[in-house]
């Protein structure tokens, strides 16, 4: 079901201004005045279907990204479930920890998510940099990436299991392909503080490791599910 609420008149006014355009120029497009698209967008009149589908064809937007749309099934795709702007993401490669930072803003009606993936001590040293969004369905956060480096072309996607967490902390996978272009998926930790010791890192790597418990599922089932259903799974206080 849609809806207009008072986010309405803003989202015209966002979309409009990415757009490099003023509201004279706006006004223009639609066949209406200056002062009307004014009161469009402080929310004091609200325009009619006909002249709502005129402001999209303006803006080259599509009709759901002013106006709310109800389905219990969508994803929430405007949310930061982490009440944080940074995240932290590791997972074993090669035998080694990787680090990755994930840096999380507001987009225009949607999560925009950059990842730095494998940085070092210092944190603008980084081996890839991929760019995508959140979404936020079932207690399950989606990072969806792409990424492309020196000609290598890569999706990334990963899966952050908010159902348990314990001191910001979180379980989950990411998904892409290794250095020879093959599909991977690794055990991960996600934690909104950055490591800071020995001690931290050598238990993150314990936590992130295939366990014999999941090699022997792996075998029974043939098909791998990552487990995050205990606290045990997660990192020691911070």
């Amino acid at each position: 079901m849609y809806n207009i609420n008072e986010n309405f008149g803003k989202r015209i006014a966002e979309y409009r201004k990415s757009r490099k355009m003023t509201q004279e120029n706006l006004a223009n497009e639609i066949g209406k005045s200056r002062p009307t698209v004014n009161k469009y967008e402080l929310g004091t009149i609200i325009p009619d279907i006909e002249t709502v589908l005129s402001i999209c064809n303006a803006l080259d937007i599509k009709i759901e990204q002013l106006c709310n749309y109800s389905d219990l099934n969508e994803p929430e795709k405007n949310i930061n479930p982490f009440n944080t702007d940074v995240i932290y993401l590791y997972y074993i490669s090669y035998n080694n920890l990787i680090e990755s930072r994930i840096e999380i803003s507001k987009g225009i009606g949607c999560t925009n998510v950059t990842m730095y993936n494998a940085i070092t001590k210092d944190e603008d040293d980084y081996a890839y940099k991929y760019d995508g969004t959140l979404e936020v369905s079932n207690k399950i956060a989606y990072i969806n990436l792409t990424g492309r480096d020196e000609g290598r072309y890569e999706k990334v996607q990963i899966m952050i299991d908010l159902r348990l967490t314990a001191h910001g902390t979180y379980g989950g996978s990411i998904m892409g392909t290794a250095k020879n272009n093959n599909a991977c998926v690794k055990k991960c930790m996600f934690t909104t503080k950055k490591l800071k010791n020995k001690e931290e890192y050598e238990m993150c790597y314990k936590r992130v490791e295939i366990t014999e418990g999941e090699i022997e599922e792996i075998r029974k089932n043939k098909f791998w599910i990552i487990e995050n259903n205990k606290s045990d799974m997660y990192l020691l206080k911070f």
